[in-house]
């Protein structure tokens, strides 16, 4: 399942600010089953969350030696959506 979301962006370069409209496509599951996947096959954990100010869970995954993550949102309907992830070191202990 993918959905389409239209993000605002805004890049600061001083003392000019632009924003500008990105069309960007997601790929989501059930929250359920997005996070268990995480949490079996990728052997991930949940580190932090938060919710967004359009009211969406965000919340931070990451292996146990913090060396690869992966961020997702879920919306107030239960679908959950990859954001972002990559196979850098984190900060968090």
């Amino acid at each position: 399942l993918s959905i389409r979301r239209q993000r605002q962006m805004c890049i600061r370069d001083s003392p000019n600010i632009q924003r500008f409209n990105l069309s960007v496509v997601y790929t989501c599951a059930s929250h359920d089953y997005l996070t268990n996947d995480l949490i079996t096959r990728h052997k991930k954990e949940r580190l932090a969350w938060g919710v967004s100010t359009q009211n969406e869970l965000i919340e931070i995954f990451a292996t146990n030696n913090k060396d690869s993550w992966t961020i997702i949102f879920t919306n107030t309907n239960g679908l959950s959506c990859g954001l972002v992830g990559g196979e850098q070191g984190l900060i968090f202990k």
